[in-house]
């Protein structure tokens, strides 16, 4: 998916927004063809070896507070 996290830094323009959703078209097709069969699977180890990092970065990086000054209006401009 594309970034989205608008406090750190700017949605990717959309040219690149758009390769990630047809690159995830197929993704999507077998996880809606899984659900519909009732496919159990379970996590593979690279998910959480990135889970992992990905956590502990997150609290190195301790982003809270960032969004103090953010702000939107009714259209979400």
């Amino acid at each position: 998916m594309p970034d989205n996290y608008q406090i750190m830094y700017s949605p990717p323009p959309l040219e690149k927004q758009n390769k990630f959703f047809m690159a995830q078209e197929d993704s999507v097709a077998d996880i809606a063809k899984d659900i519909k069969e009732q496919v159990t699977k379970g996590l593979a180890d690279e998910g959480r070896i990135k889970r992992y990092f990905g956590n502990s970065l997150y609290k190195i990086f301790n982003p809270n507070g960032l969004d103090k000054n953010f702000w939107t209006d009714d259209k979400c401009e």
